[in-house]
This record gives C-alpha cells, structure tokens and sequence, in this order.
C-alpha cells in the first residue's frame, strides 16, 4: 500500500501504476496531487478509478475532485490484476510485455543504431558493406519492443502513398534539379557537356528506378525504413525536427565511413558532407509528407539513378562534379532552413513515434 500513496506525478503511466496495485477492490489512500490525475484517467481501458461514496452525492456523474480522499482500484479481468500483482510487467501499445521486452523498448534507437553499424560493418574484411543493415535491424528491434503491431505500423509508413501530388513531383524533381544544378555548375567551371551514355537505351533508366524500389539489399530501400521510417519519427519524439535531423545526419555518414576505405566505392570527404546535406531533404519531404517513407524511397531512389562518375572521364572534370553535387545540395538544404523554418521547429504529429514513457506532441498535419 505504501508506493501507491507515494504515486505523484500527474501525467505517469496508469499502465505502470497498475503494476503497483495489490489488490482488487482494496481502498487505499492516494496522496492529494494524484488525483486530478487518476481522476483524469476515469475512461482508461485498464483501470477506473472512484472516490468513495461516501464523499459523492446522488446527482454526481463524476467523482469530486478532494485534497485527500480513498481510491478503489478495480481491474476488468483476472489477468490485468495478477499483472499488477507481479509488478514487473509493462503495457506498450496495449500489450503486455516482459523484462527483455521493456528493456529493448526503452532504449530501442540506441539498439537500433548499435546494430545499423554491427551487420553493416560485419562484413568489411570480405570487402563489401551491408547496405540492409538498418532495414534489418528496425525490423529487429520493432519485433522485440512492439511485436507484430508494431512492424504493422511501421510497414504502414513504408507504403504511405495517400499524399498530395505534388510531392511526387517534389521527390523526384528535386534531385534530377540537383543534378542538373551540379552539372551546369561544372560546366560553367570549364567542364565540356557530360556523357549521357549511361541512360542509353532511354529504358533502362526505368528499369534500374524499378528494381532499386523493390531491392533490399540496394541503399534506398536498405536505408529509408530505418533511418526515416523508424530513427527520424522517434528521434522528434525528443527533439525538434532539426536537431533530430542533425543527429540522423552525422549518424548516417558515420555509418557510411567505411566505404571511403573501400575503392570499389570510391568516396571521399564531398561525399559524406553531401551525406548531411541530403539528410536535411529527406528529413524535410518525411515530414512535409506526414510521415511517409514511401516518398522519400522515391526521392532516393532518383538521386541514386544517375551515376556522377560516370557523367566524365576519370580526371579534372570528374573531380571537380563531387564537389558542384556537394553544393546544389547544401543550396538545397540552406532553402529549406531558411524558407520553411515553422517545418524544423515541430513535426507533424503523423511523423512521430513517442519513446515509451513519452506523450505523443506535435502539429497537426
């Protein structure tokens, strides 16, 4: 009886309070600053509480609010209460779940980056990179943390496609006008007009946009359910949508390191500074679109169809388009610093997943 009467915070957990209770229909005395919360919780699918009818009148559809007064705690099925009486179970999502399960919930976007890093890393001395890893490891961590709802969930992001028209517009007319920005810009430099070699036959530019959407163990599809479809909507749960993306950012071109030690890749530093910058686009359509991963896949997808290394023959030329590529799209991210500020402050509610222990904030969409 003694930790229920210490319950004092006003916005905790019926869920976990739940786990306190010793009895069914036991009263006990709660402390003054737990009612307004217990009696703001009346509707709970877990628990009603009442005050004792002694201090209701006949007319009174609703306890009176008192300085101190006597709860009964009643529970709607034998098995909520010997949950309580176990005091070790959590309820997430309205599923029970145990130790392990509350463990990896709690700190699940660690775990979830922890693994990004391991699977993808793991296979380095054999000389190639595991683009899956982060698909792979939300996957993993939703399983254990949330179960089959929550892997519904997130699939339902991956194919969110009730969105305005015109951001399919915007996810594949912002890159091909990056890329058109880069080349001009080289070109401006003394660069002679690229090779278009590479989107002959015409068709084979729709055959690789194809198979990169439904191919996980290429980067957009490999990537996108993790970084924006799992990472981006938890980490704004926390933060704002630019600090969120700025730590997304740095996270992805840390696990994109070693693909600079790695010739077949061919990176270098304007490479991951051009890993941040597109960061901030993807980041910024995820949002705009109320949380829709499938528009961001589209928006990688069509970034990664046109090969900038291939525009030129290795050389002054060639070197020269990472770093024009590098500044379109810092360009583009200073413009929608600057021209959408209200975006990067708060996110929409539909692009926010809450961390266990976390009420759920942001605008409406």
């Amino acid at each position: 009886m003694g930790h229920l009467s210490r319950l004092r915070e006003h916005g905790g957990s019926l869920s976990r309070a739940a786990g306190r209770a010793v009895g069914i229909g036991s009263v006990y005395a709660a402390h003054e600053d737990s009612l307004e919360c217990l009696l703001a919780s009346r509707h709970h699918h877990l628990l009603k509480t009442f005050l004792d009818q002694h201090h209701r009148g006949p007319s009174d559809r609703y306890p009176r609010k008192l300085s101190v007064g006597t709860i009964i705690w009643t529970a709607p099925t034998l098995g909520a209460a010997t949950q309580g009486l176990a005091g070790r179970a959590e309820v997430r999502h309205g599923v029970p779940v145990n130790t392990f399960r509350a463990f990896v919930g709690r700190y699940e976007l660690v775990i979830f980056f922890a693994l990004s890093y391991l699977i993808a890393w793991s296979t380095l001395p054999f000389g190639t990179f595991l683009a899956i890893a982060p698909l792979v490891s939300a996957i993993v961590v939703v399983l254990i943390a949330e179960g089959l709802p929550g892997l519904a969930r997130l699939g339902r992001r991956v194919i969110r496609w009730r969105v305005n028209w015109i951001w399919y517009a915007a996810a594949i007319g912002l890159p091909l006008l990056v890329h058109l920005v880069a080349i001009c810009l080289n070109m401006a430099a003394g660069a002679p007009a690229p090779s278009l070699t590479q989107f002959q036959p015409w068709y084979a530019v729709l055959l690789l946009f194809g198979l990169r959407m439904v191919i996980p163990l290429d980067g957009p599809l490999g990537e996108e359910p993790g970084w924006r479809g799992f990472a981006q909507p938890r980490l704004q749960s926390k933060w704002s949508p630019l600090a969120s993306t700025t730590l997304l950012g740095v996270l992805i071109t840390g696990w994109h390191l070693p693909l600079v030690l790695m010739p077949r890749f061919d990176l270098g530093p304007p490479d991951l500074a051009s890993t941040v910058a597109v960061t901030f686009w993807y980041a910024w359509l995820f949002n705009r679109t109320g949380g829709s991963v499938l528009l961001t896949l589209i928006a990688h997808v069509t970034e990664g169809c046109i090969n900038i290394q291939s525009l030129w023959p290795a050389g002054a030329d060639a070197d020269r388009e990472v770093w024009t590529y590098l500044v379109a799209w810092t360009l583009l991210a200073v413009a929608l610093l600057i021209f959408d500020r209200k975006n990067w402050r708060t996110a929409p509610a539909s692009a926010i997943d809450p961390l266990p222990g976390r009420v759920q904030q942001g605008r409406a969409p």
